[in-house]
């Protein structure tokens, strides 16, 4: 095969590969404080949106679409799980959201219900998550997060 014949071939290749992981990964920016000290406000993370809302587990951290933003949260509980009373009570502000439990009840476990996820941001203080909008539609996941990019460049 002629030089030029293997070099248009390697750039075709290379093009290829290039689209095909541009169609699978998204770089997204991380919007504030609310996963600090894991990511923080303006650091720059990689997400796989191959994987949707398929195949994700507890802990994974995730891109979801809220309104018209992408927040970056990690996942802590799946469609179907029980949150206990114990856990329920960090759940405080969110339990009518998942169902109206009756007026002075004491509280009961809460169950995810299909189709959802609950997520919240690692620093629960200046995080606006599950606990503030519900449980998120597994629909509204833009993917995971696979890698960040290391911020301030080379010491």
């Amino acid at each position: 095969m002629p030089r030029v014949a293997r070099r248009l071939v390697v750039v075709a290749a290379l093009t290829l590969a290039v689209v095909l992981l541009a169609a699978r990964f998204r770089v997204t920016v991380v919007d504030g404080q609310s996963m600090a000290p894991g990511l923080m406000n303006g650091q720059v993370v990689l997400v796989d949106t191959a994987v949707r809302g398929r195949d994700l587990r507890r802990g994974d951290v995730i891109v979801f679409t809220q309104g018209n933003e992408s927040l970056v949260k990690r996942v802590v509980a799946l469609p179907g799980d029980t949150l206990e009373p114990v856990d329920a009570a960090a759940f405080a502000r969110v339990r009518d959201l998942f169902e109206r439990p009756p007026v002075g009840s004491a509280p009961s476990c809460l169950t995810v219900p299909a189709g959802r996820l609950v997520a919240l941001g690692d620093n629960r203080r200046e995080s606006d998550d599950s606990r503030a909008f519900g449980p998120v539609p597994v629909d509204a996941v833009v993917g995971r997060l696979v890698c960040k990019v290391p911020q301030g460049g080379p010491q």
